[in-house]
């Protein structure tokens, strides 16, 4: 994503890294909060600045993820139509 690029800072990866569980990608919600989050506080007004707040998170990797749905007997959402 080439947005993402362009937006994050090395600290801002960190910060992410330090707080996902397991290894691969996070979600594309937890991942575009984020973003969004990063570009209000650097281009938005004080007061958007002020009102922008993401709670304290975790993120849970891909693996982890497929894991829970296995062990779950979830797999059959995990394989949906996009088209």
């Amino acid at each position: 994503m080439k947005i993402a690029k362009d937006w994050f800072t090395v600290s801002d990866l960190h910060e992410i890294r330090n707080r996902k569980l397991g290894t691969g990608k996070i979600g594309g919600k937890a991942a575009g909060m984020l973003l969004a989050a990063r570009i209000l506080n650097e281009v938005g007004d004080d007061d958007i600045r002020q009102a922008v707040r993401i709670p304290e998170s975790h993120f849970i990797g891909a693996d982890m993820m497929y894991t829970f749905m296995a062990l779950n007997g979830l797999m059959h959402w995990a394989i949906r139509n996009t088209s």
